[in-house]
């Protein structure tokens, strides 16, 4: 999963939403600002990025990736 973060997103809201959609950080931030995350074994990964594009306040980018 591909992501960008709002600008004024804080460390512990981004700790807290990466939890809540079993996610974790495996590159980034790249220049561009995106981070490429690694989802929970078995997710459904339309469906968590789906869930994920609503917050809306916490990230400004989301797109599932291979």
């Amino acid at each position: 999963m591909l992501v960008a973060f709002q600008p004024g997103a804080r460390m512990e809201e981004v700790a807290a939403f990466l939890k809540r959609h079993g996610a974790a950080v495996v590159e980034g931030p790249k220049a561009n600002g995106f981070f490429r995350l690694r989802l929970s074994e078995g997710a459904d990964v339309g469906a968590v990025g789906e869930r994920m594009k609503a917050e809306t306040g916490i990230v400004s980018f989301v797109q599932a990736t291979p």
